[in-house]
C-alpha cells in the first residue's frame, strides 16, 4: 500500500514550529500583554496515494477448467476490495459485479497480452500509480520493446499470477513479479 505524507497548517500550543513565536512573546511582554497561547503549527498525516489496481483474468481457450478456480479465488477479494476485474482473450472486457457473481464472461478463444497492456496504459492517467494483476496460464506472445518501455517509463507495475505449467515471463523487463499459482486440479499432493 503506497502512502504519501500530507502536511496541513494548524494551530497548537507548541511554539517550536512557529518561526514568529519568539517575536510574538517579546512584543506581548513589552506591551504588558499575556504570553501568547496558540502558535502556527503543521501536522503531518499519511494519505493513501491514488492508485489503480485492476485485475485481468485470462478467459482464453487454454484456460478452460482453470479460469473457474481463479474466479472462485477472486470472489472474497471482489467482495472485500471491489477491484475492477476485466476478462481478456484477444480483447479486454470489463466484468460487472453482477456478471462476476454469475460467472458470465465472453471470450474470443485466443490469447493476446497486447490488448491488456494497451488497456492498462489507456486506463491509467499519467502520474497515477498502477499495479495490475494478470491471472493467466502464461501462454501469450512477447510484448513489443516499445510497449514494454512505455509501461515501465510510466511506473506501471505488472504482476503475473501463472496457473498451470505455462511460462513465468519473470525475465522480461515489463513484469514486476511473477508467481506460480497452485494448480489443485490433480488433487492433494
Amino acid at each position: 500500500r503506497r502512502v504519501r505524507q500530507v502536511q496541513t497548517a494548524t494551530i497548537s500550543v507548541d511554539r517550536s514550529r512557529d518561526r514568529r513565536a519568539a517575536v510574538r512573546e517579546v512584543i506581548a511582554r513589552d506591551l504588558g500583554l499575556s504570553r501568547p497561547l496558540l502558535f502556527a503549527d503543521v501536522t503531518t498525516r499519511p494519505v493513501p496515494e491514488p492508485c489503480v489496481a485492476p485485475i485481468y483474468l485470462d478467459v482464453s481457450g487454454s484456460m478452460h477448467g482453470l479460469a473457474e478456480r481463479l474466479h472462485a479465488a477472486l470472489v472474497p477479494l471482489r467482495r472485500r476490495l471491489r477491484p475492477e476485474i476485466f476478462a481478456f482473450s484477444t480483447t479486454v472486457e470489463r466484468i460487472t459485479p453482477a456478471e462476476f457473481e454469475r460467472r458470465v464472461v465472453r471470450t474470443t478463444g485466443g490469447t493476446s497480452i497486447q490488448p491488456v497492456i494497451a488497456h492498462v496504459l489507456q486506463q491509467t492517467p499519467p502520474g497515477i500509480k498502477c499495479d495490475a494483476l494478470i491471472l493467466t496460464d502464461g501462454y501469450f506472445e512477447e510484448l513489443s520493446t516499445d510497449t514494454a518501455r512505455t509501461l515501465t517509463g510510466r511506473g506501471i507495475r505488472i504482476h503475473l499470477g501463472v496457473i498451470g505449467n505455462g511460462p513465468m515471463h519473470d525475465m522480461e523487463s515489463w513484469v514486476t513479479s511473477s508467481t506460480r499459482l497452485p494448480d489443485n486440479s490433480r488433487g492433494k499432493r
